[in-house]
């Protein structure tokens, strides 16, 4: 289950990079309306990415309800991406509690520079290809361990089938 929603979470960073790179595009024509969606999707991208992380984390602390391979991966994956994942945490936290941000020391709410979401001064995280990379990356790592673990044993049946089909999936990466 930890993996099928990490799976999902996959899915809603891509949804909100792709409508946010749509709504940075109509911002030429002067569009009220996509400069606040565009600070909407940077928003859910970065929430996305924080709950990405969290499942990460989650399925980490688990890893010994997965086979040796897979625990492995979840091991590696996490240690060498948590420094990248942690830094979605004070961005995230600022966005859900922004009424605690208001003070006197932010001159700055809602700033986006290029990729980069700053969601008061001085915290902020980027909302780019380069970061859904990054998550796409790590899920394609333990996915692919997940595959090699149902090979292994030569299951069948539907869960086999599905990670089969996810395996396949990720050979041809999403636009």
């Amino acid at each position: 289950m930890r993996l099928f929603l990490l799976r999902q979470d996959l899915q809603s960073l891509k949804f909100a990079l792709d409508d946010f790179d749509a709504a940075r595009a109509r911002l030429g024509k002067r569009d009220d309306e996509a400069f606040n969606q565009l600070f909407h999707h940077a928003k859910v991208f970065v929430c996305a990415m924080r709950r990405f992380a969290r499942l990460l984390h989650a399925a980490h602390r688990a890893r010994n309800e997965y086979p040796v391979n897979v625990a492995q991966a979840l091991d590696l994956q996490w240690k060498s991406n948590r420094a990248f994942f942690d830094g979605y945490t004070r961005p995230r936290n600022a966005i859900e509690h922004i009424d605690g941000e208001i003070t006197g020391a932010n001159h700055r709410f809602l700033n986006i520079t290029n990729d980069y979401l700053e969601v008061v001064t001085g915290v902020g995280a980027s909302v780019s290809g380069n970061a859904w990379n990054a998550a796409y990356g790590v899920w394609r790592a333990i996915i692919l361990q997940v595959a090699l673990a149902v090979d292994a044993r030569k299951q069948g049946g539907a869960i086999a089938s599905l990670l089969r089909v996810l395996a396949r999936r990720i050979e041809t990466r999403p636009t």
